[in-house]
């Protein structure tokens, strides 16, 4: 005879399989090494499970903190075969975003967020690096502080600066540099070169300058 209590026991097992499908889980350790990232991770009531494989987004990687929230899928709803889908970290998420909005961000301020009307915000806590043989910018580019530059500067419109100009090479201009005064290693050549009252006795340069009769652009003195 079938009785309820006979029926429960034949469940049992999908019941199980079906509560250990998704679970909520807490990082403890990551392996970044491996192919697909592992990690351990607590599942109460269970403990520690080892070596869970956490499947990313291609594209995007992160190496979570312990103490981070996982959400695990049990495949075909084995316990023994957890695979981690998500990670989040309340404690260091960025917030609050706006509506549509998206960031990238680390737990030491450093992100890429970008905003509503147009503005993608970067910020590094130390340093930005950007390796690429060529930056092409088409709008303009405002530095708040210092520029240095460890190699040539081609300029084809005017410059005109507030303060001295020194190059540890060739200053080449096919417009105008006007600034207080112009300090290279090498030659000063260009359209016009001149300090910010058309003195040319403010250019400076490793060559012997000359001026032309009449004024004009100093050239070597061969």
């Amino acid at each position: 005879m079938v009785t309820p209590r006979v029926i429960v026991k034949l469940l049992a097992p999908l019941t199980r399989r079906a509560r250990n499908m998704v679970r909520r889980g807490v990082v403890a350790l990551v392996n970044d090494a491996a192919q697909w990232q592992a990690l351990q991770i607590t599942l109460p009531p269970d403990g520690l499970a080892d070596d869970v494989e956490h499947m990313q987004r291609y594209g995007f990687t992160s190496h979570p903190h312990p103490g981070a929230e996982a959400l695990v899928l049990a495949v075909g709803g084995d316990a023994g075969h957890p695979i981690v889908i998500a990670v989040d970290d309340r404690r260091y998420r960025l917030k609050p975003l706006a509506e549509g909005e998206v960031a990238i961000y680390t737990d030491q301020g450093d992100r890429i967020h970008i905003k509503r009307g147009g503005t993608i915000d970067v910020s590094a806590t130390t340093k930005l690096d950007i390796t690429s043989p060529v930056v092409h910018m088409t709008g303009n580019l405002q530095v708040d502080g210092n520029t240095t530059v460890t190699g040539n500067t081609t300029v084809t419109g005017t410059s005109t600066l507030t303060g001295a100009v020194t190059a540890g090479a060739t200053v080449t201009a096919a417009g105008a540099v006007t600034a207080p005064s112009v300090t290279a290693a090498g030659a000063v050549v260009g359209a016009t070169v001149a300090d910010a009252t058309g003195n040319l006795g403010a250019i400076r340069s490793t060559y012997n300058l000359h001026t032309h009769p009449g004024g004009g652009v100093p050239s070597p003195q061969m």
